[in-house]
């Protein structure tokens, strides 16, 4: 029997006693086969986080990098327009296509401006449809429309073959009202689909 000092008023006690005589505090002594038992157990949860760690790190995807950003002259020649130059989609580099611009413009007799987006199939197969995020800026204040399909096609329709170039027709665009403070767009191609049986 040996004294030991109380964790939690410093008084000596013995060390078979079960309670501190002075504070009442209840004396738990680790034998040295618990202290060893729980080295183990934590050695082997450590072993499990770091195992854990590195299969995730040789298991994830690279993010994908942002756009390249340009500036073209709009068709009027009146303003510079910003667009996004993509990278292709797909995981594959088969069906793909590139912003070659986007612009917004007033919808004659309409409460509307609408964003007209050209771009290109660059791809090696026929795209039957294009889903974009479309931002719209105005010094600091964005309107933004994370899913909108800039096009799409009937099963009947031969869609957009490889090397061509699609310019939004009027009405067919995404819209804005007439009094959104937007005087600039950024559109980003987001997903490409493949037109089946070509």
């Amino acid at each position: 029997m040996s004294l030991i000092e109380c964790a939690e008023c410093g008084h000596k006690i013995s060390s078979t006693a079960n309670r501190c005589v002075s504070c009442g505090w209840l004396v738990t002594v680790a034998t040295p086969s618990t202290a060893s038992k729980s080295r183990f157990l934590i050695a082997i949860f450590v072993g499990f986080i770091g195992i854990y760690g590195l299969a995730s790190i040789l298991t994830s995807k690279p993010k994908p990098k942002s756009p390249r950003m340009s500036v073209i002259q709009s068709e009027d020649q009146s303003a510079e327009v910003p667009i996004a130059v993509d990278e292709p989609v797909s995981p594959v580099g088969i069906t793909s296509a590139t912003v070659i611009y986007a612009h917004l413009q007033d919808v004659d007799g309409e409460v509307f401006r609408e964003v007209v987006v050209a771009w290109k199939n660059t791809g090696t197969t026929t795209i039957r449809a294009v889903d974009a995020k479309i931002v719209c800026f105005d010094r600091g204040l964005a309107i933004e429309k994370n899913s909108y399909t800039i096009y799409a096609c009937f099963d009947s329709d031969p869609g957009i073959r490889p090397g061509e170039t699609k310019v939004t027709k009027a009405g067919e665009g995404f819209r804005l009202r007439a009094y959104s403070p937007a005087d600039s767009v950024d559109v980003q191609i987001t997903k490409v689909l493949e037109k089946s049986g070509m």
